[in-house]
C-alpha cells in the first residue's frame, strides 16, 4: 500500500486540498484508485467518466467487497437521492460501479490519515 502524502504526489494525482469521495461526496477521503477513463450508458446518452478516483472509506470497503447493492444505497445515501422518485438511479449507480471495477489500474493508493474518517 503506497501513501501518497506528498505534495508532489498530491499534484501528480491532481488531488485538492479538501478532496471529496467521487461516489458519495463525503469529505473524508481516504483511497484513491487509479483508473482509466471511461463510459457509462444513461437513456439514450452516455456519460463520460474521467480516470482516478477518490474514494472514502465507506465506499472503498464496498469497492474491494465488490457490495454492488452496498455501494449503490452508500451513494444514494451520500447524495440525497431518492431512489423511490428517480427509478432509474440505481441501474445506473449498479453500471457506473461495474465499469469502475473493469476500469481500475491496480490496488488503491491511501491517502493521507489526517483526511481519513469513518462517516
Amino acid at each position: 500500500m503506497k501513501n501518497i502524502n506528498h505534495p508532489r504526489l498530491r499534484r501528480h494525482y491532481k488531488i485538492p486540498a479538501l478532496p471529496k469521495c467521487d461516489f458519495c461526496s463525503s469529505v473524508t477521503v481516504c483511497w484513491l484508485y487509479l483508473t482509466r477513463a471511461f463510459t457509462v450508458p444513461r437513456g439514450d446518452s452516455v456519460i463520460h467518466f474521467g480516470p482516478d478516483w477518490a474514494t472514502c472509506h465507506q465506499c472503498h470497503q464496498f469497492i474491494e467487497r465488490k457490495d454492488c447493492d452496498g455501494f449503490v444505497k452508500r451513494v444514494a445515501h451520500g447524495l440525497r437521492i431518492d431512489m423511490n422518485a428517480r427509478p432509474d438511479a440505481g441501474p445506473f449507480y449498479r453500471a457506473e460501479f461495474e465499469s469502475f471495477l473493469r476500469s481500475t489500474n491496480g490496488p488503491p493508493l491511501f491517502m493521507p490519515e489526517a483526511l481519513c474518517g469513518t462517516n
